[in-house]
């Protein structure tokens, strides 16, 4: 749940083309004192408005944007998964805005030009020569049909391998699930694979050269890409049919049950800092959690959370889309003037603010995540299950989950169950002092050495 930063709910909403936005700004944030230069680079594209965000100062390069819109001199950006906004208005060569991230909002000026970038340190990053063979490869989604591209990493020898197929969080990712110029899955594929064990990750859709609809999907269709990633692995003759499994961090921890429930073929699993509870439970944990470790106000926590859960249940029993446009319309006008945050905001910002949430929260994949019940797709799997999460994981809250999906499988009568709880560390498996999203750019580790040993063991012990 995928990456920043891998909150649960990031969408790719539409975007829309303008003129004078192309290009790359940068501003000066001022956050408590400290100065924090940010980048933003956007593109256009047939019309439409892409970009990224870059923060050299925490060494982040690249950092997707969920949302990009320029219309009448108002621009709005949006980071669904690390709870970004930024709402400006084009007066003259620069943009005047607000910046707002975790309940709290600073001014920000933009200016035409390119931020400098710091290269941070990341020594696990793995370096050539490799002892293994690597192959770039594409397959099919077996309903949609579109096409996903990726990278497979097989060891030495004729094989057959057994294969792990790995699966990322919320958000469009990479092979790599590069986030903070940390590529975990590279690291993790390069350590199962020196352990005998061939790795597949692929680019989600919509990034690199992997094609699929994003506007109107659900982890349903994810789990599909996910399933001809397996269909491929079975044809070849270096890949042992019967030992391919499935790694999922966060949402991928949700999204590899379900693609298991539809492929026989699924051998074992990986759950990382998956789902065991609801999807609205854990957005209700996640954000008291995070706003808590960010020093927020215990009476605006609480009414962030009574406002969320107004639109969660909003979303959850509309009976028709236009019911549910009129109830989160009336609930999301009432919070933008009451809240103090936003009430300053003039109208055209408040709009630009509206039609975002709208999206999001209207996207078929936000109702299904809202709704997702793990024990109706966990109970089925009856083959070997790892689970492993760290004690300050802030998004995926350990007890809850890991307790859930254990339960789950024990009431399906799974007796392969291994749940590993790993002390001190954040949601990408790092040792953290806080958990706060803030700390994962600033470790330099990528994934804790320990942990790999952890999954390649198991994998290995309990392959058959």
């Amino acid at each position: 749940m995928k990456k920043l930063i891998k909150l649960t709910f990031l969408l790719l909403s539409t975007i829309v083309f303008s003129q004078n936005i192309p290009g790359d700004w940068n501003g000066i944030l001022d956050v408590g004192g400290m100065k924090l230069e940010i980048g933003f680079t956007f593109t256009e594209h047939d019309g439409k408005l892409s970009g990224h965000m870059d923060v050299p100062k925490q060494m982040a390069s690249k950092l997707p944007l969920s949302k990009v819109e320029f219309s009448d001199g108002q621009l709005l950006l949006q980071m669904a998964m690390a709870g970004i906004e930024y709402t400006g208005t084009l007066q003259g060569k620069n943009i005047e805005g607000i910046f707002k991230q975790a309940g709290q909002k600073f001014p920000l000026q933009l200016i035409p030009g390119k931020v400098r970038l710091k290269k941070r340190s990341r020594p696990q990053e793995p370096q050539a020569p490799f002892p293994y063979h690597i192959e770039e490869v594409s397959f099919l989604n077996p309903v949609e049909k579109n096409k996903l591209t990726g990278t497979l990493t097989l060891p030495e020898g004729k094989g057959p391998f057994p294969a792990a197929i790995l699966i990322s969080g919320s958000g469009q990712q990479n092979r790599d699930s590069e986030v903070f110029g940390h590529k975990p899955f590279w690291v993790i594929a390069d350590h199962l694979t020196r352990m005998g064990i061939a790795v597949l990750r692929f680019d989600d859709r919509g990034v690199g050269g992997s094609e699929g609809d994003l506007e109107q999907v659900t982890s349903e269709n994810f789990a599909d890409d996910v399933r001809g990633g397996i269909e491929l692995l079975q044809k070849r003759k270096d890949i042992h049919p019967k030992k391919i499994g499935l790694i999922g961090h966060s949402e991928g921890g949700m999204i590899a049950p379900i693609a298991a429930s539809k492929s026989k073929e699924v051998s074992w699993m990986v759950l990382m800092a998956g789902l065991g509870t609801s999807g609205e439970q854990v957005l209700m944990d996640q954000t008291e959690l995070i706003s808590r470790a960010s020093g927020m106000e215990d009476g605006i926590i609480q009414l962030t959370l009574n406002t969320n859960k107004k639109l969660y249940d909003a979303v959850k029993n509309a009976r028709n889309p236009e019911e549910k446009k009129e109830q989160l319309t009336l609930l999301l006008t009432e919070t933008f003037n009451t809240n103090p945050e936003t009430a300053s905001l003039t109208d055209a910002q408040k709009n630009q603010l509206m039609d975002a949430q709208l999206a999001m929260l209207s996207s078929p994949w936000f109702a299904y995540f809202l709704k997702y019940n793990p024990e109706k797709i966990i109970t089925g799997f009856k083959k070997p299950v790892l689970v492993i999460n760290g004690t300050l994981d802030l998004q995926v809250p350990y007890e809850a989950n890991t307790r859930g999906i254990q339960l789950a499988l024990v009431k399906g009568g799974n007796k392969q169950v291994t749940v590993r709880i790993f002390e001190n560390m954040n949601h990408l498996f790092q040792y953290a002092e806080t958990g706060t999203i803030s700390e994962y750019e600033e470790i330099e580790t990528t994934f804790e050495p320990e942990v790999l040993e952890v999954l390649s063991m198991w994998i290995n012990q309990n392959i058959k």
